[in-house]
């Protein structure tokens, strides 16, 4: 079987400064922008400006979140499911020991 790969050209708009709107900022992280917003509400996403209504974003503070991002182990939470363990095949493996 053949599998086929599409990739997508992305155009990403900086300013001349570095800045980004935060779509833009949402597409370079590879996020939606309302994941971004509810980062930057909770203190947790990466440094931004206010201009008016609308929230920039430095290139390099998004870099250096994707690098903290790469670095960091997965982390299990409670909603990661539990891989159940088949009985059966543990007792028959015993057993042909």
């Amino acid at each position: 079987m053949k599998h086929r790969v599409v990739f997508k050209r992305i155009t990403i708009t900086t300013l001349p400064d570095g800045r980004m709107t935060a779509s833009n900022a949402a597409i370079y992280l590879g996020c939606s922008e309302s994941f971004l917003a509810s980062m930057r509400k909770n203190g947790d996403g990466p440094c931004f400006t206010k201009v008016g209504r609308r929230f920039h974003y430095y290139r390099k503070h998004l870099r250096i979140r994707l690098k903290e991002k790469e670095e960091q182990p997965v982390k299990k939470n409670k909603h990661t499911p539990k891989v159940k363990r088949n009985r059966r095949l543990k007792k028959r493996k015993n057993n042909l020991i």
